[in-house]
């Protein structure tokens, strides 16, 4: 299962992301929800990853399901949280959600357009008619603009 790629990564995720600015993510998304007054009340983020957005979120619902396709990173997120393992190509849900949210790229991790059709085949029969669906990709540019001469060692529990 391709989430076994994260078992490892998991320990150090946190580390590897700490330039990651949740909190202003979480402020962009919660004033479009306030903006255009987004329904909540039942909210799905997809590849949650550590939980590190949704922390960050200030909003109300019902239910918040956080999901991601590693048990090894949803064992990061804060208990009080729902939380689920699965491919968000194949949502195993017959619920509707109101919101579904998948950010800091996490479809850029899906290796085929046949993939990235599931996923949003998935996501339109889960939400309730009319309803929003978020989510972000990085660019090849963006890529190639700010990660080019990036590089990162550094150890930490043997990895």
């Amino acid at each position: 299962m391709p989430g076994n790629t994260y078992s490892k990564i998991s320990l150090i995720y946190d580390d590897l992301v700490r330039h990651v600015n949740y909190a202003g993510w979480a402020e962009y998304l919660q004033n479009i929800i306030d903006d255009y007054k987004i329904r909540h009340d039942l909210v799905l983020e997809l590849a949650s990853g550590t939980g590190k957005l949704f922390s960050k979120l200030n909003i109300e619902t019902s239910i918040k399901i956080l999901s991601d396709i590693s048990v090894e990173m949803l064992n990061y997120i804060d208990k009080t949280n729902s939380r689920v393992c699965f491919d968000m190509t194949s949502i195993p849900f017959k619920r509707e959600f109101d919101l579904v949210v998948s950010s800091f790229d996490s479809v850029n991790h899906l290796e085929s357009e046949s993939r990235l059709n599931s996923l949003f085949g998935e996501v339109n029969r889960i939400l309730k008619p009319g309803d929003i669906s978020f989510f972000d990709v990085v660019t090849e540019h963006n890529s190639f603009s700010y990660l080019d001469s990036y590089s990162k060692k550094k150890e930490k529990q043997g990895i």
